[in-house]
């Protein structure tokens, strides 16, 4: 798993501490987005550290570090009428969502939602899907 490298850190700046320096668990790019997804997906933190190959201690300590919430997302409040929906994604289709959302100042979930409902409103399903089912 090479998602994470280990970095040496001075755990202190006065010159007396003496303290030694320990390795900082360091994660790359794309790990980061795995973690910030499966936070998103609601996995158990114990989870997201096995999938990127570190302890739940050094997850929770490098990603309060880096400023990334383990907290899931609250779930917003049951509407009338509606229901919420679990998809998944392949990690290119999902990068690609995710980067269309970034550009039109959006969450990914907010562009799935408004894409669908397009969609269906506007009988653009033939027409997506390229058939006449």
């Amino acid at each position: 798993m090479p998602n994470l490298t280990p970095e040496s850190s001075d755990v202190g700046d006065s010159p007396l501490d003496v303290q030694p320096s320990r390795p900082r668990t360091v994660f790359t790019d794309d790990a980061l987005e795995m973690i910030k997804r499966m936070v998103e997906m609601r996995r158990p933190v114990k989870e997201i550290a096995e999938a990127v190959g570190t302890s739940v201690e050094s997850l929770k300590a490098s990603c309060s570090r880096l400023g990334v919430s383990l907290r899931h997302p609250a779930l917003q409040p049951t509407m009338e009428g509606k229901r919420p929906l679990k998809l998944f994604f392949e990690d290119t289709e999902l990068n690609k969502l995710n980067h269309a959302a970034q550009r039109r100042g959006t969450s990914t979930t907010n562009l799935i939602h408004a894409l669908v409902v397009t969609i269906l409103n506007d009988g653009l399903i033939n027409a997506v899907l390229d058939d006449e089912r």
